[in-house]
């Protein structure tokens, strides 16, 4: 209920002007009236203002926030993320004395976390401390006076090199097996910045089981679940500011009985079934679910996170390192894609000095099984005490002092007490407090996960659908042939696995009604279908997965044509594309059900064909396909503000557009061409706007596309045909080539509903 709540908010003020809008800010200049000391950290009871965040969200603005030190500074809005429990972050950048800095709030039902960039650079954490929100502030001094007192003052090596000889097949670890070749970037350094989260890149899923004793620390478990979104945003954050093409995905989560104070290298071994030398160790029964759930859902990491014990733990947090030595990383190290991972702080009970662990610290442990390792100085040694690398010799993390400055340390690093915590891994193309962030061949980690990510999110097949499957009927991740009867007025829908039609259901239209479309109107993943009356009313069937209530929408909008259907911001529910072709006019209806909530106009050329809806970037938005009158193709990309329009190329001669679906799985819609003279068919796999690669087959003449979808939910796109004899077959795409089915025939007197 909470998600849609807030998308309902977000979507009612989309339209608002910058000029319209008022100053926003996250909380109170009083926020900093009291303070408590925390180790090396101070902390201000601070009452975040959700409601703010929201609206500058829906405006496209930034929030204003107070600061300790006196003054405000200015968060500027990049974008934000919305997750299935309910619970969204905030994304923007501040500008900070050494450059951009990335903000990431994330927002939930009774918690919320943060790291929010002050203007010399160093950073404000959201933290949560007996129920409620504070805001955590290291101070220099105190950090510069006691080192002791800092968490990550504990620098025991938490990286373990994998037995490797246990699951590698006939790999010679005496050479690197996946070495690259490619020249590094020689560009001049950039400043990191917020920008736009990866949407191209390899996509890793990720499985976190988390102890009874974390989620009790947050003070329930839906604020355990906040804290664990907001630390997989962190990490996306941190991939986006580092120029690294990927994505994490949180695919499952389980909280387990495991308990929090015993040796992080002991909890590793649990977690994995193995030791460092490769002897099996039996896996408690608190964790003997994971491995199933693991393939259930396509986990390709696991981490086990924990309550921060300083007396047991030994450091915050363990990973394997993959590809430890320069012998890269290959799809058979999957079973060493684990972490364990320490959060919150914790007292030491022979001193009574309190520690911490970083934010980064998920971040940094997953860093570990992607093949990166520390910075040179804390890389673990071998016999001859020569620093060990990662999965390649420049796999290293980056610390340095800045001449006039804190120094920093990148994610992968052990910086110094004095020296700030930089959300970035090493990248000698970016710019840290205005010196590069990293060296060429010696301290580049963000090129090593852009080298890594590929083969990583390989190690599990993926199970949990990177977009919801369209025309799914009853919410089983698997698309639906849906039939519309104009003469018996009857509609009806066949639940399909794969070619096999597995029951069918029908319901009786009223005379007159005519379909327009269908999509998951309302979110909960069952199709819903978008009908219109002779009296020119515009109606929703919302399914439940088992029948349909009919609500009214609107009047359907006189000169108009609906131009598409699909989710234009990314909350999960489908949104409708109107065109005029006489004035140019296009427009959509954000909706919430059978409710617009809200709507925005374009103006564009007269006379266009809409062709087609779909997320051709794989951002979570949906884009729109036109053809102009002289052929030429255009795709609108929507970036979560506006469209921007890119010329795709001309319409293959001869060809009818057959489809629009996911084919490779990649998470962005392609093209689906064919000629029905000679039978070819053409799969432009599509990048954004460009053609990324084309795929051709070759069939009979003389067919005709019934549907696309996702008709086995395998994640990648199929298409049915029907012949001329009125037979139809289903090809299902593998990954590499099709396979065909024969489905059932074609119903006389019926129609597919789109």
């Amino acid at each position: 209920m909470r998600y849609f709540l807030v998308l309902m908010i977000l979507a009612a003020l989309a339209p608002v002007t910058a000029a319209q809008s008022k100053d926003h800010y996250l909380l109170g200049a009083s926020a900093y009236a009291n303070s408590v000391t925390e180790g090396v950290r101070k902390l201000y009871p601070a009452a975040i203002d959700e409601n703010q965040a929201i609206e500058a969200a829906a405006e496209g603005t930034g929030l204003w926030m107070p600061l300790p030190s006196g003054g405000r500074t200015y968060l500027k809005y990049v974008r934000h993320e919305l997750y299935a429990n309910g619970d969204w972050s905030w994304i923007g950048e501040a500008d900070t004395a050494i450059g951009k800095q990335p903000v990431v709030l994330t927002f939930g039902k009774d918690a919320v976390f943060g790291t929010i960039p002050t203007p010399s650079g160093r950073a404000l954490h959201i933290v949560r401390r007996q129920g409620k929100a504070w805001l955590a502030q290291v101070d220099p001094g105190l950090a510069a006076q006691s080192a002791a007192l800092v968490g990550t003052a504990m620098r025991r090596d938490d990286a373990l090199a994998p037995p490797v000889a246990r699951f590698r097949r006939g790999v010679n670890l005496r050479f690197k097996t996946s070495e690259d070749t490619t020249a590094p970037l020689q560009s001049a350094p950039a400043q990191a910045t917020a920008g736009a989260v990866a949407t191209s890149g390899p996509v890793i899923d990720l499985m976190i089981a988390y102890t009874s004793g974390f989620a009790a620390a947050q003070g329930s478990d839906a604020a355990a679940l906040t804290r664990l979104n907001y630390l997989v945003a962190y990490a996306n954050q941190s991939y986006v500011n580092s120029q690294i093409n990927l994505r994490l995905r949180l695919v499952k989560t389980v909280k387990v009985s495991y308990p929090d104070n015993t040796l992080n290298d002991n909890a590793l071994y649990d977690l994995s079934g193995f030791d460092n030398n490769g002897n099996s160790v039996t896996m408690p029964s608190s964790l003997s679910t994971l491995p199933t759930l693991r393939v259930q859902y396509g986990a390709d990491l696991v981490a086990l996170v924990r309550k921060y014990d300083y007396a047991s733990n030994g450091s915050c947090g363990i990973a394997w390192l993959n590809g430890a030595g320069a012998v890269g990383v290959v799809q058979d190290d999957y079973p060493a894609g684990m972490a364990v991972v320490e959060d919150g702080t914790s007292v030491d009970p022979a001193t009574n000095k309190t520690y911490y662990c970083e934010d980064k610290t998920l971040t940094h442990e997953l860093g570990h099984t992607m093949g990166a390792a520390h910075d040179i100085a804390h890389a673990s040694k071998d016999s001859n005490q020569n620093p060990i690398p990662g999965a390649y010799p420049y796999s290293y993390g980056y610390k340095t002092a800045v001449s006039g400055n804190t120094g920093f340390g990148t994610i992968m690093a052990y910086e110094d007490m004095t020296q700030e915590s930089v959300q970035v891994f090493s990248n000698p193309n970016l710019l840290c407090q205005n010196v590069p962030c990293g060296v060429a061949n010696q301290a580049d980690n963000a090129r090593t996960l852009n080298q890594t990510a590929a083969i990583v999110s390989s190690f599990e097949a993926t199970k949990v659908p990177l977009t919801n499957p369209p025309q799914d009927a009853n919410g089983d991740g698997k698309s639906d042939l849906f039939w519309y009867n104009a003469g018996s007025g009857l509609m009806t829908y066949w639940l399909m696995n794969g070619a096999s039609r597995t029951s069918w259901q029908g319901f009786s239209v009223p005379a007159g009604y005519q379909r327009l479309g269908a999509g998951d109107f309302d979110g909960n993943g069952d199709a819903d279908v978008l009908w219109s009356t002779a009296a020119g009313d515009i109606y929703m069937w919302l399914s439940n997965g088992t029948t349909f209530t009919s609500q009214y929408v609107a009047k359907y909008p006189v000169g108009w044509v609906l131009a598409g259907v699909g989710d234009v911001n990314g909350d999960g529910r489908a949104d409708l594309f109107w065109y005029n072709p006489s004035t140019g006019m296009v427009t959509y209806w954000l909706m919430n059900g059978a409710s617009m909530v809200s709507w925005r106009g374009f103006t564009t050329n007269t006379g266009l064909k809409a062709l087609t809806s779909g997320d051709f970037d794989g951002n979570h938005s949906a884009d729109l396909l036109w053809e102009t009158p002289n052929g030429a193709l255009y795709i609108w990309l929507f970036d979560g503000a506006a469209f921007n329009y890119y010329y795709v190329g001309v319409h293959p001669g001869g060809f009818v557009l057959a489809g629009a679906t996911d084919i490779n799985g990649d998470g962005k819609t392609d093209l689906i061409w064919y000629n029905p003279s000679s039978g070819a068919v053409t799969v432009w796999v599509m990048n954004g706007a460009s053609i990324a690669q084309q795929l051709q087959f070759q069939t009979n003449t003389g067919l005709q596309a019934v549907a696309t979808g996702d008709f086995n939910g395998d994640g990648y796109g199929d298409i049915v045909w029907k012949l001329s004899s009125g037979a139809m077959y289903m090809w299902l795409f593998s990954g590499a080539s099709f396979n065909y089915y024969y489905v059932d025939s074609y119903p006389s007197g019926w129609t597919s509903v789109p």
